[in-house]
Formats: C-alpha cells, structure tokens, sequence
C-alpha cells in the first residue's frame, strides 16, 4: 500500500484531472512499474518508478483528516 500511495502521489501529477484523462500516465505506468517488473531488487525498482526511496508520506497524506 506505501508503494502504491507513492506511485499516485509521483505519477498522478495533474490533481486538476482524474487519472483516465491523463494521457501520459499509462505510459509511465507501463515503462516505470509494468515493463521492469522483478528484474531488479525492489528498492531500486521503487527508485526507478517514482524517482524517490520507498517512503510512508505519501500513504501519510493520504489518510490524514
């Protein structure tokens, strides 16, 4: 879930639009999280999909009030 929560908080940039009228986002998707899959250890496919360390402040932001 804190991979996931980072993933929208770096890829999902443009909060003006829901994710499906973000035409870029599936090739991020793809060429970021789908394409690598397990062909690296996870920290650095974690550093490579959201250009940051896996870290709780985005899931943070997300569930706070």
């Amino acid at each position: 879930e804190l991979f996931a929560a980072q993933v929208r908080g770096t890829l999902l940039k443009d909060d003006s639009k829901p994710f499906y009228e973000q035409p870029t986002l599936g090739r991020s998707m793809k060429e970021n999280v789908f394409f690598p899959g397990s062909k690296m250890p996870w920290p650095e496919f974690v550093r490579q999909a959201t250009g940051k360390e896996l870290t709780a402040k985005y899931f943070a932001d997300e569930v706070k009030p």
